[in-house]
């Protein structure tokens, strides 16, 4: 199932792309299609080999003892996290000064006016660039404590399930303070991903299951929508035509003439965010291959490499050299995952590399399957948050916080692979001896 629910939204995307009221320019658009379809198998593939090691019945499920809930240690980094993220929202809202009263009107203003809070140029900052180093390098800990947190909340006491409350208000008003919705939705996925994670435990998955997480991650979805509608029609003045540089739209199209009026902007809108990136991938078709030797995926590793190095690697990536042909800029316009992943294998060889993702993706659920891995439950919720975005880009890899998470994680993960092994082994003797 969790496979197919991301390469279902990935199919669902890209048959927007291909038969929404958006026609781009430029771009063979059935050629995208079977890219994608051809990517998609490749996860699925991978996914397939792994998950088939799985062990079948609940009791030969008891492949290690697992991480147990250490109440002291998640406590100390619940509270630790409150404080980073506060002083976090804090440098984000761009508030004049520390006073309630300023903090309240910035949170205000991303609800009101969210186009004036995205642009707002200056703000107090605590803490500067050592702030910016203690938030990364704490990440694998904080960004882990709000999914933790809610796969956990039944252990916690009253005081610290307040405490997680407020460490997903605080991240929530970071981004409706500075009118964007990016995080939003990141905790709408955060939640379906803990759910997954229960789903996964149980070893079954019951009808009511499926109704209750499609019924929370509805009304959870609505609402992202909702204040996405309001923060995109605050930036462009509720122009529908705002970004039409590179597509027209058919007003004959089928899904076009049965939106209801009202509707067509946020229509328009959604589209945008979830298709555009296929654009930037049939325009990557037209593109010399490039290599950038494993750091072209993410412009954490490759910011950070040009700062260290003092050199300039942007003007080495397909987004650059689309940029320099098309127009299609290289930060502001998305381009897929399998884009960035293309900077460092080229487009060829992307199928592959999704084989050697779906993989790691089953054995992630296999470990979660047969034991309490709070570092698989951490992984498993940055992949499904990516799955989600594979349409625009490669979005834990692209932020600091997510990318440091995911690299300490994997390594982490990777330094037990003899416990899991064994796990899987022992399984498979018990099976045996039936």
């Amino acid at each position: 199932m969790f496979i197919k629910l991301a390469i279902g939204f990935q199919l669902l995307t890209v048959l927007l792309f291909v038969l929404g009221p958006r026609e781009w320019k430029g771009v063979n658009e059935w050629a995208v299609l079977f890219y994608v379809l051809l990517n998609c198998l490749g996860l699925y593939i991978g996914y397939r080999l792994a998950i088939n090691k799985l062990p079948q019945h609940q009791d030969d499920a008891k492949c290690a003892s697992g991480d147990r809930f250490q109440s002291n240690f998640i406590y100390v980094v619940m509270i630790m996290s409150t404080i980073i993220l506060f002083i976090d929202m804090i440098n984000t809202i761009k508030v004049t000064d520390l006073s309630l009263n300023s903090i309240i009107d910035a949170i205000k203003l991303g609800f009101s006016n969210p186009s004036e809070a995205y642009h707002k140029e200056s703000g107090i900052v605590i803490g500067g660039q050592y702030f910016t180093y203690l938030k990364v390098l704490t990440s694998p800990l904080v960004w882990a404590s709000i999914p933790l947190g809610i796969y956990y909340f039944k252990h916690f006491n009253i005081a610290f399930k307040l405490i997680l409350i407020v460490n997903v208000i605080l991240e929530a008003l970071k981004w409706i303070g500075c009118g964007t919705n990016k995080g939003l939705f990141d905790l709408i996925f955060i939640v379906v991903a803990v759910y997954l994670v229960k789903l996964i435990k149980k070893g079954y998955i019951l009808k009511k299951s499926i109704k209750r997480m499609v019924i929370i991650g509805g009304l959870l979805l609505i609402c992202g929508i909702a204040y996405f509608s309001i923060a995109i029609a605050s930036r462009t003045n509720s122009n529908i035509n705002y970004d039409s540089t590179f597509y027209v739209i058919n007003t004959d199209n089928i899904l076009w003439k049965i939106c209801p009026d009202d509707l067509k902007f946020t229509f328009n809108s959604v589209l945008g965010y979830v298709t555009q990136g296929y654009y930037g991938l049939g325009l990557a078709f037209n593109e010399s291959p490039v290599c950038m030797f494993g750091i072209g995926n993410s412009p954490f590793l490759s910011d950070n490499i040009e700062q260290i190095f003092n050199v300039d690697l942007q003007e080495l990536s397909l987004q650059y050299k689309i940029y320099l042909s098309t127009g299609w800029h290289y930060s502001v316009n998305w381009h897929t995952i399998y884009t960035w992943i293309a900077n460092d294998v080229t487009i060829y060889f992307v199928p592959f590399v999704m084989i050697i993702i779906g993989n790691f993706f089953g054995r992630i659920v296999i470990d979660i399957r047969c034991r309490n891995s709070n570092v698989s439950i951490t992984l498993f919720v940055l992949m499904i948050i990516n799955f989600f975005y594979f349409s625009a880009n490669n979005q834990i890899m692209n932020y600091a916080t997510t990318a440091f998470t995911f690299i300490v994680d994997v390594i982490i993960w990777f330094m037990r692979p003899r416990v899991i092994r064994r796990g899987l082994a022992t399984s498979t003797t018990a099976r045996s001896k039936k």
